[in-house]
């Protein structure tokens, strides 16, 4: 015999105004968390050709400092802009 189920949220209860104004409010500042640079990198992806050059170079600068291509190329960039000001770039 088949069990019939019904949901347990209910889609026909209103929704109390001031719990949605405070929701709302709360989204707003948002933008005041800073992100965790231990974060895992699930963010966003990047495809970078390089020509052969620029590929010797890489490999170079990780021979030199024992560390992966990515890891290398994600350090100089944090070094990067850690290091210019606005007003540099």
């Amino acid at each position: 015999m088949v069990k019939h189920r019904e949901p347990k949220a209910s889609t026909s209860r209103s929704l109390d105004p001031t719990a949605v104004e405070r929701f709302a409010e709360g989204a707003e500042h948002i933008e005041n968390v800073k992100p965790d640079p231990n974060a895992p990198r699930t963010f966003k992806a990047l495809r970078l050709p390089f020509n052969e050059y620029e590929w010797a170079k890489l490999e170079e600068g990780c021979e030199r400092t024992g560390r992966s291509k990515l890891n290398l190329l994600r350090r100089a960039m944090l070094s990067f802009v850690d290091a210019t000001d606005e007003n540099d770039i």
